[in-house]
């Protein structure tokens, strides 16, 4: 099902389904996963969240990032991603951000 979503959104160039489909085939295949393809996907996730300009995605994304780069040995490039998703997070809209205390995730 994620395979057709993205094809779909991309056969209608709608960049913020593709954003949301990558991020969610990088969490979903490779959080975990220490590797080159783990990594590509999540620079790629977040890449797309930046280009769409969302955001919520390039908080979550970027956090997916920092997260694989952490397991990868990156530290300071892991941190420095971290940084970007908090800043990010900090400018969403207050129910989002209440929402996301919640889940321990900001």
């Amino acid at each position: 099902y994620l395979q057709h979503a993205l094809q779909s959104a991309r056969s209608v160039s709608n960049n913020q389904l593709i954003c949301i489909a990558l991020t969610f085939m990088s969490y979903k295949f490779f959080k975990g996963v220490v590797g080159e393809q783990a990594e590509k996907s999540a620079r790629a996730s977040e890449f797309v969240a930046r280009k769409v300009m969302d955001g919520l995605w390039q908080s979550v994304s970027s956090g997916l990032l920092a997260d694989t780069l952490d397991m990868a040995g990156k530290g300071q490039e892991a941190e420095s991603m971290r940084q970007v998703g908090r800043e990010i997070a900090r400018s969403l809209p207050e129910g989002v951000i209440k929402w996301k205390d919640k889940q321990g995730t900001c």
